[in-house]
């Protein structure tokens, strides 16, 4: 239990027996969250009805003398994943399954859903639920954006942390009175404006005029479905993936793009008779999110650059509905940076129960991974 003045806030797990059931405690919260799409209950409840199993949900009461009975104030999902399958000991993630397939319908601006000001009184009431457990070795959230919090916390707590920072870009979008197209090139260095110059003018004498249209709420699903083969195309065969190959990540999505029609959007670009590629989006009041893409790689050179085109001019069709920022999300991408105005960061945060038995396992795991890693390279490194 945590204090906040005159509040207490406690945590409480639940382990929902049905998605009916987890859906019913999520809709239920008077809270909802505005500050990032993937913590709303639109993607939320899309990734439950995803699942092939139920991650835990962690709710959080406040208990005061002047409020009654406690009241929810927030919550997070909480998955885990085991350090091994033969151990018993494991590792908690905030608003991720554990498992690799479930959560490549990955999460970013990732947070506990709750009121700004009672965020530190809900960390600290998960970080204390979760490491009651010995077994229980570390607590991760991935990709998160505002850290101070969770690092006060810890600092506050005397709890070891570490942070893996990614690279982040997005771009502040002229006002829609504006000269839009002038703006945006502008914003551009004179290399990526030269270039993009370049690119439209040798599409458009090769191809045809370009042209973007946005996809109605009827053909979301034929827009998501045309994107998947040149998804899979790009990205298939890497490591992770194309998500288009993962049932778990396609069911997430066409949940999403079927109950909640106004938290999507999806874009066609094409030259003429030619495709130049499609694009789905997030998007909240103010932001548009670039989620994927699905370009045509086959038309695509040294000078003819669809996916740039197809990003410049989804640019200035949401800066014409008003939007304030074209947001590329986490990835040090090239064409992320030359096309942005300006750079963020997210953080991945691994938290170390601060017990000592917890410690000792943390620290002779790390040891016998370490040692098992050196063994591997040896072996595997030519005499």
């Amino acid at each position: 239990m945590t204090k906040m003045h005159s509040i207490s806030i406690i945590a409480k797990r639940v382990s929902p027996e049905s998605r009916e059931e987890a859906q019913q405690i999520i809709s239920s919260l008077t809270y909802k969250s505005d500050t990032s799409v993937f913590l709303t209950d639109d993607w939320q409840l899309s990734w439950l009805a995803s699942l092939p199993t139920l991650p835990d949900i962690v709710l959080f009461y406040t208990v005061g003398k002047h409020h009654g009975d406690p009241a929810p104030v927030g919550y997070t999902l909480l998955g885990t994943r085991a350090i091994k399958p033969y151990l018993p000991f494991q590792v908690s993630l905030v608003n991720q399954s554990g498992h690799t397939k479930s959560d490549q319908v990955w999460v970013e601006f990732n947070d506990i859903i709750c009121p700004d000001t009672m965020k530190h009184g809900c960390i600290k009431a998960l970080i204390a639920l979760v490491f009651k457990r010995y077994r229980n070795l570390q607590l991760t959230v991935s990709m998160c954006h505002k850290t101070a919090p969770w690092e006060q916390v810890c600092q506050q707590n005397n709890i070891t942390y570490s942070t893996l920072v990614t690279q982040a870009y997005r771009h502040k979008l002229p006002g829609a009175k504006q000269d839009i197209e002038t703006q945006l090139y502008n914003a551009l260095s004179a290399n990526s404006r030269q270039q993009m110059r370049r690119t439209q003018r040798a599409i458009t004498s090769t191809f045809g005029h370009i042209t973007l249209t946005e996809a109605k709420h009827s053909e979301q699903r034929d827009y998501f479905s045309a994107l998947s083969p040149l998804h899979i195309l790009k990205w298939g065969g890497t490591d992770e993936g194309s998500g288009f190959q993962n049932p778990y990540f396609v069911a997430h999505h066409t949940h999403l793009i079927s109950q909640s029609p106004d938290r999507v959007a999806l874009i066609k670009v094409t030259a003429g008779s030619t495709l130049l590629g499609y694009a789905y989006y997030l998007k909240d009041e103010r932001n548009i999110y670039f989620y994927c893409a699905g370009v045509n790689e086959e038309i695509a050179t040294n000078k003819v650059k669809p996916g740039h085109v197809l990003h410049f001019l989804a640019m200035a069709h949401f800066a014409a509905q008003g939007y304030e920022a074209y947001d590329f999300m986490a990835g040090d991408f090239r064409y992320k940076k030359s096309l942005s105005n300006e750079g963020y960061t997210m953080a991945t945060l691994t938290l170390v129960n601060p017990s000592w038995l917890s410690r000792l396992i943390d620290k002779s795991w790390s040891g016998i991974k370490k040692a098992l890693h050196a063994v591997t390279r040896k072996a595997t490194t030519p005499p």
